[in-house]
């Protein structure tokens, strides 16, 4: 054998042709495109959703993960060749119509005047905005239990007219939203809505909830404080008001007050930069506004509550001087008048349960928003609507 056929003898790799692929189960999954003879932008999302339609794929139910790798060469006579390979997996998607909820949420009511001797208070805490029904919460059954509550705060309301109501107060006592930071960020698995979903969604509910009673004719003042589920962050140390759930007020308000309506009707309140809880006046009445989670050791939330009011009284802090402490966070009414002149209300919560405390102690609670009236610093006509 010569040297020709020697090496025509010698056996040559067989090299597989590049072919374009989309290998997806539903879980995870790699597209790798054909060659494309103009570069794209990657920094446009359009672009990355094409590459996916190219492939069979629905952008609406895959995204990409992780930035796509580009491969890049020079084709003799045909120039410069650009081909892009994406990681792939399905894209979260809310499971709550949020718009047609927001829609349906309350009415305008028309508008009247009252005065009165009275404030009413609707204190609304641990809403849980964006809680999966599978952690005892969904987002469409909340805001049906909170429209519920409103339209009979509505109702309430009419019915104490002869009593005489000067403003209404809606205090906001905290987790608004759930919030991604809860049990280290755990409890994102059983979210059905963004962060930013919830965010939205509550700053629009406190719009309307603000506008429900203002329309009505009542000077409304707002108050609102952070709940441990509103944290923005808590891999480092920040402000005690930097939450959320302050956010979202002043938010809404910034709403609110652009609207000549509302601008000499509506007022905000929220607790200073480096405090979690405030006291301010409501008419002739002194509020204590604080969550709950920082009230320490007790048997019980009262007891709590007691412990953490008697502490600010000991101190001397402005706390000390309220006549109406409004909490949240343990998810159960409670009610307790103290001592003389001070009183204690905790809210329930708008979810259907906490399916935590449900699995630990069989506990539940009743649902909704709690109403009630003061005037120099007493309390009367409470009820959970």
């Amino acid at each position: 054998m010569n040297l020709r056929d020697s090496l025509a003898a010698m056996p040559n790799a067989v090299e597989a042709p590049w072919t374009p692929r989309a290998d997806y189960d539903g879980q995870t999954g790699e597209v790798a495109t054909a060659a494309y003879s103009a570069e794209l932008d990657l920094d446009d999302q359009t672009a990355i959703d094409q590459i996916i339609k190219d492939a069979g794929l629905d952008p609406e139910k895959v995204m990409c993960v992780d930035h796509p790798r580009v491969s890049t060469w020079d084709v003799p006579g045909h120039g410069r060749q650009w081909a892009y390979k994406l990681r792939l997996a399905p894209r979260p998607k809310s499971r709550a119509d949020v718009k047609a909820l927001l829609d349906s949420i309350v009415p305008g009511v028309a508008a009247r005047r009252k005065t009165g001797k009275h404030w009413a208070t609707i204190q609304i805490g641990d809403v849980h905005i964006g809680k999966a029904a599978e952690a005892g919460g969904g987002t469409e059954s909340i805001l049906q239990r909170y429209r519920t509550s409103l339209n009979n705060a509505v109702a309430e309301l009419q019915m104490l007219d002869p009593l005489g109501i000067e403003g209404v107060h809606v205090a906001f006592v905290g987790d608004m939203i759930e919030g991604v930071v809860s049990q280290g960020g755990r409890n994102i698995a059983l979210m059905d809505l963004t962060l930013t979903e919830q965010i939205i969604t509550a700053q629009r509910l406190t719009v309307q909830t603000v506008r429900t009673f203002a329309d009505l004719g009542y000077a409304v003042k707002v108050s609102a404080i952070g709940g441990n589920h509103g944290d923005t962050q808590r891999v480092q140390g920040q402000a005690m008001s930097d939450n959320h759930d302050v956010g979202i007020a002043v938010a809404a308000m910034d709403v609110l007050r652009e609207l000549p309506q509302y601008a000499d009707t509506v007022e905000l309140v929220v607790p200073p930069r480096d405090q979690s809880y405030m006291t301010f006046p409501v008419g002739d009445t002194t509020f204590v506004s604080a969550h709950g989670h920082s009230f320490g050791a007790g048997s019980s939330p009262i007891a709590k509550a007691e412990k953490w009011w008697a502490g600010q009284a000991l101190s001397n802090t402005p706390a000390a001087a309220g006549q109406v402490l409004m909490c949240g966070h343990f998810h159960t009414f409670h009610h307790a008048n103290i001592a003389a002149g001070k009183t204690c209300i905790y809210s329930p919560s708008m979810e259907n349960m906490s399916r935590w405390f449900f699995e630990k102690t069989g506990a539940t609670s009743d649902r909704g928003a709690v109403l009630y009236l003061t005037s120099a610093g007493a309390v009367s006509r409470l009820s959970i609507l």
